[in-house]
């Protein structure tokens, strides 16, 4: 509810889609709205390079500045994977040593083979 209220705050519109039909849904429901909106672009959060690789230029530098390169293990929650992949990806080319852990919701566990489920 905090989000919302944050976004309305901002001035957004907000479109809250049927929850049974989990991220899917909303991604359709996303690209219906830029489809019928002249001059819209989607961003694609899952299928954009630039995801993970925003976070390898500015997410991974600055925890390994802000520890002095004193980074054992990223631990991580996943979404889209772009804070993960590109984070550790910068980590361990720091340090090769360095574990990278994802972290998923059991109802969700999509990258343990299960299917995506509300979270």
């Amino acid at each position: 509810m905090e989000r919302r209220v944050l976004l309305m705050a901002f001035g957004c519109d907000l479109v809250l889609t049927d929850p049974a039909k989990g991220m899917k849904g909303a991604v359709e429901k996303a690209k219906e709205i830029t489809a019928a909106t002249p001059g819209a672009y989607m961003l694609q959060q899952f299928e954009n390079p630039a995801n993970p690789d925003v976070h390898r230029k500015t997410t991974g530098p600055e925890i390994w500045s802000d520890t002095a390169g004193q980074v054992d293990f990223l631990v991580a929650g996943v979404g889209t994977g772009g804070t993960v992949t590109g984070t550790g990806e910068y980590l361990k080319a720091q340090n090769p040593a360095v574990k990278v852990i994802a972290v998923e919701p059991a109802e969700s566990a999509v990258l343990s083979g299960g299917k995506p489920g509300p979270h």
